[in-house]
């Protein structure tokens, strides 16, 4: 399991850090639900691992931009947003990373799991 989790979280960083310049988000979401559907077994680990995986990657997408161009955008929208601190927005950054993510790996675990043929009973027990 923890095998697949880590794949999981390598697959999903490295699609949104590479292909997330090219497409929006909503399309990496789909991504993440189909590589979930296809590599994970576990609801919580495709929840968990996707969305540290897209949070991870905005993340460091952030941090990146801000040094590579040594911009102010970062503080300016702190003091436009009321924060007092501007690290503040990387944690949001991540966390919303984190949620889009996770619950989009979680929508590819659960269609999973509804597309599975479960052997049951005959009276469905």
């Amino acid at each position: 399991m923890m095998i697949r989790f880590i794949a999981q979280l390598f697959l999903v960083f490295l699609l949104v850090f590479f292909v997330g310049g090219f497409f929006s988000f909503w399309v990496l979401m789909i991504l993440t639900g189909i590589g979930a559907f296809f590599l994970v077994k576990n609801n919580t680990v495709a929840f968990f691992s996707s969305g540290l995986g897209f949070g991870l990657a905005w993340l460091v997408k952030a941090f990146v931009i801000t040094v590579e161009t040594a911009s102010h955008l970062p503080q300016q929208m702190a003091v436009l947003m009321g924060v007092s601190n501007e690290n503040l927005l990387f944690v949001a950054t991540f966390v919303i990373g984190f949620l889009i993510g996770g619950f989009s790996g979680l929508t590819g675990g659960l269609l999973k799991s509804i597309l599975q043929n479960k052997r049951e009973g005959y009276y469905g027990v």
